[in-house]
C-alpha cells in the first residue's frame, strides 16, 4: 500500500481463504499497523498459534469462540478483545461471523506481494 492511499474500498482487497470456511481480506495497512476483516462460517475453525503482533479485535457479526493461552472465551456481536505478542490462540465460530482484527506491527505474512 503506497504512503498516500488513505482510503481503499473493501472490493478492491482480495479476499484469501485461509482454512475452510476462514477468509482474510487485508485493508489498509502500514509497517505499524494492519486492519483485516476476517469472515467465518459456522464450524470454522482457525488451528492454535502465536505471533509477535499484537492482536486487538473487534465481532461485528455472529460469534467466535477464542481461545487465549488455554481460557475458552465467547465473544459475541459487539465485543472486543486483545492478545498479547506471542500469546498461544485459536478460535472456532460458532456461527456465521465477521470480525475486524487490529495487528501491530502489521502482518508482513498478510501482504500480497505484486497486488
Amino acid at each position: 500500500m503506497s504512503k498516500d492511499r488513505v482510503i481503499l474500498e473493501s472490493a478492491d482487497s482480495i479476499k484469501v481463504e485461509m482454512y475452510p470456511g476462514f477468509a482474510r481480506q487485508v485493508l489498509v495497512h502500514n509497517q505499524e499497523l494492519m486492519m483485516v476483516l476476517f469472515t467465518w462460517g459456522k464450524g470454522a475453525v482457525l488451528p492454535e498459534h502465536s505471533h509477535p503482533h499484537v492482536q486487538a479485535g473487534f465481532v461485528v457479526s455472529g460469534a467466535v469462540e477464542l481461545t487465549v493461552e488455554g481460557t475458552e472465551y465467547t465473544t459475541r456481536s459487539g465485543c472486543s478483545y486483545l492478545i498479547h505478542a506471542n500469546e498461544r490462540h485459536s478460535a472456532r465460530a460458532l456461527e456465521d461471523s465477521v470480525v475486524l482484527d487490529a495487528f501491530t506491527p502489521s502482518r508482513q505474512d498478510y501482504i500480497l506481494r505484486g497486488v
